[in-house]
């Protein structure tokens, strides 16, 4: 997404650590200290050593290797740095070295399928490079060998390591010069004697982790500007970034570094002597400064919840974003610094899942291979292969919407969309009770419960969701199909009580209309207890506020109002707001966004004319789309309560609302609240309301994982 990994627990809130194995991994990169020391430098570096048992790490030149840690090398140590055969043997991944430049001791090391294991089919290269704070590790790091092995035999690509001179002795720009030699020398070099299989150089993507995933941009940046004038056209071509937590930082303390104990120090023995942090190296998007090619590639950001950059990571998708680049971001809750590297750690497997759909998405091979690249290629997105009730349905919406994005009622209520009224549940079920509650008669905002059945139940206090329905402020209701399913859903997987509302649609009730029935919903919670036919004891202290679409967008202020609320009541409310959870908000501008420009004809449930006519009938007569209900982040005027509730904010790669969705994320995290970021990357509008769809499931999941972190009662009865 969008976006920008998810906020930490406040301390003493109760979050628990990652597990020990994630937790040393966050210090790969932060464990070297005060970089100026080359004593305790060393020091660390030898007990990081020994703690990964990776017996070639390469150290920072001047440093004393412990003689049974580092091992002489057959054909000895040039500079500091190995050029020797590859660790180890494999059947499934072969492993050459590479000389690049020997005076420099820039080198490398390609990993490629075995024979028995190649295809005929042009394989995609990723030119890897490796983290550890420009100070430490290389291709021969056992870490990174490993991960380079794993990365080869499952995105089925040829992975170049690449070894660049390390600081303190090789200050910037040495490593970025050296990665652009690297570079140079693929786009002038055939690797066929090194690589037994096929390559598609016009396919190539960076990738680098840390320290690595900071060179991935700026050399991405360099090889871009470069690619835009050279004559004869170069050979290598860059289809994707991937920058795995990457290394940014600046003078600024931000909210991650300070809620996540102590920055790393490591720039200063990186940048120029004298600089600060707010270098243009590590402060990439620093200011007005920040410049990119116009051929910069699309790319992908990997974040973690742990991570203490997981502010800048946000700034910096934020900051490619405005200048309409696509960026896909993929973010582990739980994850540390340096989690990837962990085999055993379930994020890892799910990072080297996302990387191979990246890639997928991104291959601009001839052989058969999806065409992608730049925002051209973004114009052409479809959601791929979705099921034939999935596209049915999605013909149907759109076939009931005219071309100013007006609805045709009969249309969708014919389909049975649309089910208004507050008639008795749609199907009984064995797991599930349903009942309808009246809320207000006169204003005809009502509600439908959802309830675990008796059978099913537990001896604990179940947390409250009260769901807000999508629909452009104009359609659906929570006894419509699509909802009843969802919220049913919900209620079984979440083992929560489920309360949606159905409040006032325009264009007959305009703003503030719905956000007054939020309110009014939340009040009669407050108020009243549930009636009888919840069979369980439920928590109103532990309540969360949940929405898709339109409905995401009632959750951020009524949220935003009941929050206000709850600051002065008096007696205090009962019905505490644990947390928001906002599916793919309905937020919106008179500005068009690259999403919206790019994403347009991507998904037929949500369409700019729709998104535009949906404004036009919500907001007051005169009112521009620049409004507060829509454009909530606009200006100097964002104002956010003291107990706006910790946040979720969902998004998809083909949700054309996506960039709206950032500029959200990044206006809650300067106001310092805690939010978490999910999104999917091939997710078009609307896809959790269809459980064929792998996504759909994965949101699921998400929703429980974050309504568990912040649920406050754990008392057994």
């Amino acid at each position: 997404m969008d976006l920008a990994p998810p906020g930490p627990a406040a301390p003493g809130a109760g979050h628990a650590p990652p597990d020990p194995a994630a937790a040393s991994a966050g210090r790969m990169a932060a464990g070297f200290g005060d970089g100026g020391k080359a004593g305790r430098v060393g020091w660390r570096w030898h007990r990081l050593s020994r703690r990964l048992g990776a017996r070639r790490l390469i150290r920072p030149r001047g440093l004393a290797a412990p003689s049974h840690t580092l091992r002489r090398r057959q054909g000895g140590e040039k500079g500091g740095v190995s050029t020797t055969s590859c660790l180890r043997p494999s059947s499934e991944v072969r492993c050459s070295d590479i000389t690049i430049n020997a005076s420099l001791g820039v080198w490398a090391q390609a990993f490629s399928p075995s024979a028995s294991a190649i295809v005929n089919t042009p394989l995609p290269v990723v030119v890897y490079f490796h983290g550890g704070g420009f100070v430490a590790f290389s291709p021969s790091s056992r870490p990174y060998d490993t991960l380079c092995r794993r990365l080869c035999r499952e995105l089925e690509a040829i992975i170049v390591s690449v070894n660049y001179r390390l600081t303190p002795h090789h200050r910037f720009p040495a490593a970025y010069d050296d990665n652009i030699t690297a570079l140079r020398f693929l786009d002038n070099t055939r690797l066929v004697d090194l690589v037994p299989a096929p390559i598609d150089l016009s396919c190539c993507f960076l990738a680098g982790d840390s320290s690595g995933g900071n060179m991935v941009h700026h050399v991405a940046q360099r090889w871009a500007s470069m690619s835009e004038t050279a004559w004869p056209p170069l050979r290598l071509r860059l289809a994707g970034a991937v920058l795995i937590q990457p290394f940014f930082s600046g003078e600024e303390r931000t909210g991650a570094e300070l809620a996540l104990d102590k920055a790393c120090r490591i720039l200063s023995v990186f940048l120029p002597d004298g600089a600060t942090r707010d270098h243009p190296a590590a402060h990439v998007c620093g200011g007005d400064s920040f410049e990119l090619a116009d051929t910069f590639l699309p790319a992908m950001v990997v974040t973690g919840g742990f991570n203490l950059h997981k502010d800048w990571h946000a700034w910096y998708v934020e900051a490619l974003r405005e200048k309409g680049k696509l960026v896909t971001v993929v973010e582990c809750p739980n994850a540390t610094h340096g989690f990837y590297v962990f085999p055993e750690l379930a994020d890892s497997d799910k990072f080297v899942e996302d990387m191979k759909l990246f890639i997928d998405e991104h291959t601009r091979s001839k052989h058969g291979k999806q065409e992608m690249g730049g925002f051209d290629g973004a114009r052409r997105r479809r959601p791929s292969s979705l099921p034939w009730t999935v596209r049915i349905q999605h013909a149907i919406v759109a076939f009931a919407h005219r071309r100013d994005g007006s609805i045709r009622r009969p249309i969708l209520s014919l389909a049975g969309l649309i089910k208004f009224g507050t008639t008795s549940c749609l199907r009984p079920s064995s797991e599930v009770r349903c009942t309808d509650i009246t809320i207000n008669v006169s204003l005809g905002i009502w509600a439908r419960v959802f309830s675990a059945s008796a059978s099913a139940l537990i001896n604990t206090l179940l947390a409250v969701v009260v769901y807000v329905h999508g629909g452009g402020f104009v359609a659906f209701s929570p006894s419509s199909r699509p909802y009843d399913a969802l919220c049913r859903r919900l209620c079984r997987e979440l083992r929560a009580v489920i309360v949606c509302v159905n409040y006032r649609h325009a264009r007959h009730h305009r703003f503030p209309a719905a956000y007054d029935d939020g309110v009014a919903a939340l009040r009669f919670l407050n108020n009243t207890r549930l009636p009888d036919m919840v069979p369980a004891p439920i928590d109103l202290s532990c309540c969360f506020l949940v929405g898709d679409s339109s409905g995401g967008n009632m959750v951020h202020h009524v949220a935003q109002r009941w929050a206000s609320m709850s600051e002065t009541a008096w007696p205090p409310l009962r019905l505490r707001l644990a947390g928001a959870v906002l599916i793919q908000p309905f937020f919106g501008g008179e500005e068009r966004t690259g999403a919206e420009l790019a994403l347009d004809k991507a998904c037929r449930i949500l369409s700019v004319a729709r998104a535009d006519h949906y404004w036009k009938v919500f907001l007051p007569d005169g009112s521009t789309r620049d409004h507060p209900a829509a454009h909530v982040c606009g200006g100097d005027g964002f104002e956010l309560a003291e107990m706006f509730p910790p946040a979720m904010v969902v998004t998809g790669g083909l949700d054309l609302l996506k960039d709206w969705h950032a500029r959200y994320v990044k206006a809650l995290r300067g106001k310092g609240k805690l939010v978490t970021v999910v999104e999917y990357p091939n997710a078009t509008h609307g896809f959790y309301a269809f459980p064929e769809l792998a996504d759909s499931d994965k949101f699921v999941e998400d929703l429980n994982i974050f309504i568990d972190e912040h649920t406050r009662s754990k008392r057994v009865i």
